[in-house]
């Protein structure tokens, strides 16, 4: 157990670093480039993280399972090509419908962003292939340097192509420079173990064979995967639909310093978690308390930062990111409120794997891509582009919340608890907030103080849970190995 924390803490380390990394560097990159040109990178890597997922058709998992490296070389060779096909696939694709795709999009006719999609489905596709390779030799260490690297040379490129001549172009080669870095990091790491360097010699047509036939298993949950991502992938590309890119780039930007704290954390959260409940399924000891206490704890740890940033968010994002992003403010205030409830789906979500309720998740990943569609499209015809995201807001919010209802009513659990829950946080939130929501109501308070007593607030809050919250004197014992009291 204590090994398996300690590879969570690494790979989590990791992929807080590159977070922290593309954080600190937004403010300086909102103001080398355009919401457009976010909205353009954006818009690329949305079909690039939806297919990369499932480019190897789900035999990038298969590294995982074979004991001699000999069969495990074959499974490489057979994802990388893997990976090659369904980029060419991709690329044929975009080349024969540039026009129409580009018209699809808000690009212009003749743009070639798009051809930038099969090749950063190729490079972030050996780099997935590649980090499981690191998974079964339990190198977590440098899968967690890997990640840091494509932050630093995505980041470091973005910068330096700002700098001399700032458009779209360098922010997706800065994409592509990410992953090359990526792949160069884990397959140094790699190579300088022997015992896990490729074996060519055991590389052959008739094993091959074998090993397709032998994890065709892997190919048939990879459309479940697709959807999954296809499903958090689809707004950003609905919005360059239905408006322009720059609509793509507020929603991007809104996505990046707010979605994404929230998905490193559940991500987390539910590694965790999936093994202590796993584990009690198992025993056939109860699963509800320990969920019960898990939603509490998630939602007091986030729920005063999420009512700072609705009563903030418009005011504070041009402070931090320059005047030309002040719209993407309003993309924050109301898109945290999905990020939020996402961040509680996301950890209760792995009953359906442990209770093997693999249609279920179909039908939700289903429900949630229509429902994006309809409320975008459904908005747009009640008014303007502001009411249309609201619009989204409320019904992917109300989706999850009846995913989350769904999950507890399946595994014994009434959702009243939950429901009363939330009240009270809500409740709690609001108290800690009364003086910056007075301070705006009141007065006319320049951004400086703003954050002034936005820090003030936070630090109160986390005072107040440090001293009456003993879980969370606990976690931070653990973490941390100090004497809390």
């Amino acid at each position: 157990m204590a090994g398996f924390v300690d590879n969570v803490i690494k790979v989590s380390t990791g992929n807080i670093v590159a977070l922290a990394i593309s954080l600190l560097s937004l403010p300086l990159i909102t103001r080398l480039y355009t919401p457009e040109h976010y909205g353009v990178l954006l818009i690329v890597n949305s079909f690039v993280a939806t297919i990369v997922p499932t480019a190897a058709l789900g035999y990038e998992k298969a590294l995982l399972m074979p004991r001699q490296n000999g069969t495990v070389s074959n499974v490489f060779v057979i994802s990388i090509i893997t990976v090659a096909i369904v980029s060419i696939m991709a690329g044929g694709g975009i080349f024969l419908t540039l026009g129409q795709l580009n018209s699809l999009l808000g690009l212009p006719k003749d743009a070639l962003y798009v051809m930038f999609i099969p090749v950063g489905i190729f490079l972030f596709g050996i780099h997935r292939v590649m980090e499981f390779w690191a998974i079964r030799a339990s190198r977590f260490t440098e899968q967690a340097i890997s990640r840091v690297c494509v932050s630093v040379f995505d980041r470091g490129t973005a910068i330096l192509g700002g700098c001399l001549n700032a458009n779209a172009l360098w922010l997706l080669t800065a994409r592509l420079a990410g992953a090359i870095g990526g792949i160069i990091a884990i397959q140094r790491a790699l190579k300088s173990d022997s015992g896990l360097a490729f074996n060519f010699s055991a590389v052959t047509v008739k094993r091959l064979h074998i090993v397709i036939s032998r994890y065709l298993g892997f190919v048939l949950s990879a459309f479940a995967t697709f959807l999954n991502g296809f499903a958090r992938e689809l707004p950003p590309l609905l919005l360059a639909s239905l408006y322009s890119p720059v609509s793509a780039g507020f929603y991007g930007l809104a996505r990046v310093t707010i979605g994404m704290p929230f998905f490193q954390v559940s991500d987390s959260i539910s590694a965790a978690f999936f093994h202590k409940v796993a584990s009690l399924h198992l025993k056939r000891e109860d699963v509800v308390g320990p969920t019960l206490k898990l939603l509490r704890f998630q939602m007091l740890i986030a729920i005063c930062p999420l009512a700072v940033l609705i009563v903030t968010g418009d005011v504070l994002t041009p402070y931090l990111f320059g005047q030309q992003w002040a719209a993407a403010g309003k993309y924050a205030q109301v898109l945290g409120i999905v990020f939020f409830i996402a961040y509680l789906y996301r950890p209760v979500s792995v009953f359906l794997d442990i209770f093997e309720y693999q249609r279920a998740r179909l039908v939700i990943n289903i429900l949630l891509i229509a429902v994006s569609a309809a409320s975008l499209y459904a908005g747009k015809e009640m008014g303007g582009e502001l009411l249309a995201l609201e619009v989204f807001g409320a019904a992917v919010a109300c989706a999850y919340l009846s995913a989350i209802h769904y999950i507890l009513k399946r595994i014994g659990a009434s959702s009243l608890p939950f429901f009363w829950l939330s009240l009270k946080l809500v409740v709690l939130a609001v108290l800690f907030i009364l003086p910056l929501l007075m301070l705006r109501v009141l007065a006319e308070p320049g951004p400086l103080a703003i954050v002034f007593v936005v820090l003030v607030t936070l630090v109160a809050y986390a005072t107040f849970l440090f001293m009456f919250e003993p879980e969370i004197k606990v976690r931070i014992r653990q973490r941390f190995g100090i004497n809390v009291g």
